[in-house]
């Protein structure tokens, strides 16, 4: 991985190349932290999803966002940790997950959501839009402790100027996943869907990692930022 005074201006290419290589050499750590969340996600889902009522599936909808939110927030303290050159392990990273940085980190969520969603609704574009504004609210949250509309400005803030780079990464990122999803329907048949579950969590790390670090990226390009100026971040939760 760079060192941190080596991000800014690198083409989209290299940023999926890097994901890919900080993925391998921490596969292990990343696909646990996934599995943490995800396995009791999927079991929850896998017994309500019987139920067709409007509030159950809004309230598998909000639990995923809820799985998705706090996996994103361990993955993206990895990846800076990684970048200062830090140990991380496991427990640490769990430990991360403190009640104020949950409550932050889901209430942007459930912002950037809404939001999408009734973008979505309007036609599309304006969801596309909002998604892309929105893309890096997540690391907003955890590197730079902001939080709800002001994580969403920020957000914005470090995309401008970059919008068809940033969705240009997303539609790659989505792509991938689809042609995942298309291959396991059609080479598992019945079993696809528990196939898929373990797809989807080898697949979730590389969507958080190759996000943070165009984060990352595009704040030493555009603010001259360095990760080496976060010091000893995210001590509090060392083992």
């Amino acid at each position: 991985m760079r060192h941190s005074n080596t991000f800014g201006r690198t083409t989209v290419g290299e940023i999926l190349r890097e994901s890919l290589g900080v993925y391998k050499g921490h596969f292990g750590l990343f696909v646990s932290l996934a599995a943490v969340i995800y396995v009791p996600y999927y079991m929850v889902l896998s017994i309500v999803r019987l139920e067709s009522s409007l509030s159950v599936m809004v309230g598998m909808i909000v639990t995923g966002i809820v799985a998705q939110s706090l996996v994103t927030a361990m993955m993206i303290w990895v990846i800076v940790r990684v970048s200062l050159g830090r140990e991380v392990g496991f427990v640490s990273a769990l430990g991360v997950l403190a009640l104020s940085l949950v409550v932050r980190i889901l209430g942007t969520a459930l912002l950037v959501g809404v939001g999408v969603s009734v973008g979505f609704l309007l036609l599309i574009v304006p969801g596309l839009v909002l998604l892309v504004w929105f893309s890096l609210a997540n690391q907003v949250v955890v590197v730079e402790g902001a939080a709800y509309f002001e994580a969403l400005r920020r957000s914005m803030e470090v995309v401008r100027g970059s919008w068809w780079r940033v969705l240009y990464v997303l539609l790659v990122l989505m792509l991938i996943n689809l042609a995942m999803v298309m291959l396991c329907g059609a080479l598992f048949g019945e079993a696809a869907g528990a196939i898929s579950q373990i797809l989807g969590i080898l697949f979730v790390p590389l969507w958080s990692i190759a996000l943070t670090l165009l984060y990352l990226d595009l704040r030493a390009e555009k603010e001259g930022f360095s990760v080496a100026s976060l010091g000893e971040f995210g001590m509090d939760a060392e083992e």
